[in-house]
């Protein structure tokens, strides 16, 4: 048995004197046993005790020696929330150990910090876990208007549009050009030269704010190539692509917050699933006061991170020329063209003001021009106030002195003498071939 691998994946192994074997469930609580001693230099082997009781499933590994599988499914949501500010949020399947999956819901605070929000244990990850864990995220955030940004598994795609509509739902980007370079590996497109020409011209595609803009770049690309535009019009565009998608998204074109989350519990998530939960919660509990703390380096009524997009903004539109016209509307003049700001609308003809809340550089421009403060015009939910408010709450700790614990018989018993029901985890399928440890890093991450 040991030559085959047994003890690596369910049982622990301890020699005896007069050379006897003992195995032993290398799952904490786990009953299960044998004992065995060879019958003098023959090769039969007797066997003393057999207890042939399990409380796991199969797949079930010890915390020492963990077996991870992970996937790349990711799905991110965003919202606004008038109450505390902008949200980002998504789910990331990842498979465990006993083939049960992680969703989690994170979001994004008031300086672009990561804030985890919810997360739920699976047993698989297909549409009815995806329309369950949504549902219950919409009942959180109710009637508010969101945007779910996601890559295109089809349970996230059936879920999103039944529960907050196909309108609602942006495609992440990262995993559209990955896609569209595959394609190109397929096609052998003018080679490896070629190719980077294409995803740059994929990249004017998405990221064009402005319709004529977008009309351009896909002129261009149906030049270069006829197949390749095809792709790009064959592959809902108005999902991705930032000047067809119609309601507010706050620049937000991918689900990379997903790998943040991921970094953030590359060791806890390799655990089993009740550890991970009290790790979890420390490590939440942690990384909230540290952001909480982070206020004392606000040095006005906006963040760091975003203190820095406004002063790139405002070098980049230092000497641009502007004309003041009667009302709230001005004209600037980047060297290249003229487009109009309105202070009073907060929006600028690029769109880049009205698509990411923060003004962009005319209206940077525009904005000292009139000898105001730039930071005056960012959207309230990049503010102080905001951020106070985000972490103004309390988290309660989970205290585990009172735990009943397994007796040797698979009873579960707390301190008082009180027995309880045992809860087996669910049967799962062990899928062939060894489970992978690492995740396939994106390379347009």
């Amino acid at each position: 048995m040991q030559s085959r691998g047994f003890h690596q994946r369910c049982a622990e192994s301890h020699v005896g004197p007069l050379e006897s074997s003992r195995f032993e469930s290398a799952i904490l609580g786990c009953p299960w046993k044998v004992t065995a001693r060879a019958v003098g230099r023959t090769k039969i082997v007797q066997v003393h005790t057999f207890r042939n009781e399990h409380n796991h499933s199969l797949e079930d590994v010890s915390i020492s020696e963990p077996v991870v599988r992970c996937n790349r499914a990711t799905c991110q949501y965003m919202g606004f929330n008038w109450d505390v500010g902008l949200y980002i949020n998504r789910f990331i399947p990842h498979e465990w150990a006993i083939q049960c999956a992680l969703f989690s819901a994170s979001s994004y605070d008031a300086d672009d910090g990561m804030f985890p929000l919810a997360y739920g244990l699976f047993s698989s990850e297909n549409y009815e876990d995806w329309l369950w864990f949504l549902e219950k995220l919409k009942m959180v955030i109710g009637e508010r208007d969101v945007i779910i940004i996601s890559d295109r598994h089809q349970g996230i795609i059936r879920s999103v549009s039944e529960v907050f509509g196909s309108e609602n739902h942006a495609h992440c980007y990262r995993h559209i050009k990955e896609n569209f370079s595959s394609f190109l590996t397929k096609l052998n497109t003018k080679g490896r030269k070629g190719k980077e020409n294409a995803l740059q011209m994929l990249d004017s595609i998405a990221y064009a704010r402005l319709d004529c803009d977008y009309e351009v770049a896909m002129d261009t690309l149906r030049t270069f190539n006829h197949d390749l535009a095809k792709w790009v019009e064959e592959n809902n565009p108005q999902h991705w692509a930032i000047s067809k998608f119609k309601k507010m998204r706050w620049d937000k074109m991918t689900s990379n917050l997903a790998e943040s989350f991921n970094s953030w519990l590359r060791h806890e998530r390799h655990h089993n699933i009740c550890v991970f939960f009290i790790e979890h919660m420390d490590k939440l509990g942690s990384l909230l006061v540290e952001h909480k703390n982070g206020l004392v380096k606000w040095n006005g009524c906006i963040g760091p991170k975003t203190e820095e997009k406004i002063a790139l903004n405002i070098g980049k539109g230092e000497n641009y020329i502007t004309y003041l016209h009667l009302g709230s509307s001005m004209k600037v003049s980047n060297g290249k063209a003229f487009l109009e700001v309105d202070l009073m609308e907060r929006t600028c003809t690029c769109k880049a003001w009205q698509m990411s809340g923060i003004p962009c550089d005319h209206a940077c421009a525009a904005i000292r021009r009139m000898g105001f403060d730039v930071s005056d015009y960012v959207d309230d939910w990049y503010k102080y106030n905001l951020q106070e408010k985000i972490y103004s709450g309390s988290m309660r700790t989970l205290v585990t002195h009172d735990m009943p614990m397994i007796d040797e018989d698979g009873t579960v018993r707390d301190a008082l003498g009180h027995t309880y029901p045992f809860l087996n985890p669910p049967t799962t399928k062990r899928p062939p071939g060894r489970p992978r440890k690492r995740r396939i890093e994106s390379q347009f991450m």
